[in-house]
């Protein structure tokens, strides 16, 4: 919709090694962790959601999708449903249970979504390590502090 705007969560992830400082960003492993969501007025896509909708594809199933993420059933569904309600367009097809079990298919377009979601957030992260590099590297070449 319009009123949609992509959200992106900056932060600094760190890993511990030998503190010789030869190449510093490098040999620390200094990198930029970044959360790609999208918002209208709230937040209603991003890694989680996403996770929700690839696991649910590959299983067909939302409860499946829900243990594997530790997620309950009941929030599952409030996240689908908000994330449609917010797009105005289906991203799941529902099969309710019976004797031979619910079953859940993501239509088209929530193929697509997650495509270009995926491709988008690759672009993204790609982006930020090379800023990061460009604009961090030269503070770890001076000598000092």
């Amino acid at each position: 919709s319009d009123k949609s705007l992509i959200c992106i969560q900056w932060s600094v992830f760190t890993k511990t090694v030998k503190s010789e400082r030869v190449d510093a960003m490098t040999e620390k492993n200094y990198h930029p962790k970044i959360q790609v969501s999208i918002a209208g007025d709230e937040m209603f896509f991003g890694p989680g959601p996403y996770r929700l909708l690839k696991i649910t594809d590959e299983t067909g199933s939302v409860r499946e999708a829900c243990n594997e993420m530790g997620l309950s059933y009941s929030k599952a569904w409030k996240i689908l449903n908000r994330m449609e309600e917010e797009m105005g367009r289906e991203m799941v097809i529902r099969s309710r249970g019976g004797t031979t079990g619910g079953h859940t298919v993501l239509t088209d377009f929530g193929k697509r979504y997650l495509q270009i979601y995926d491709e988008y957030n690759q672009s993204v992260q790609a982006f930020a390590k090379k800023e990061m590099e460009r604009l961090f590297s030269d503070l770890y070449q001076e000598d000092g502090e």
